[in-house]
């Protein structure tokens, strides 16, 4: 068992277990019934493990480009629907005014 990532929202950790698990990837929260504590220690936050060390390297490469996506998605400039010519968030994937996926 390998630990790699650690985090105070237990919220953050468990989807990113869903995303490893999504993978195949055999996974475990240790310190999950912690995490209610008020004890602001990082000693006690929910940390996230691989069961097979061998799927640590896939696993931190899958999270990473997650958070890249997420970043992306964040700060990304607005879509302009190719339909109707809205202009919609970056992490829209349909546009709001006419449902046509964007590209």
């Amino acid at each position: 068992m390998k630990e790699i990532f650690v985090d105070k929202n237990i919220v953050i950790v468990g989807h990113y277990k869903s995303i490893l698990e999504d993978a195949g990837i055999l996974t475990l929260i240790r310190n999950e019934a912690l995490a209610m504590t008020e004890v602001p220690t990082l000693a006690f936050y929910p940390s996230l493990c691989v069961m097979n060390d061998e799927d640590a390297n896939r696993a931190i490469k899958i999270l990473s480009d997650y958070q890249a996506k997420e970043k992306k998605t964040i700060t990304g400039e607005d879509k302009i629907c190719s339909e109707c010519s809205e202009s919609n968030p970056a992490n829209f994937e349909t546009c709001w005014s006419c449902s046509k996926d964007l590209d």
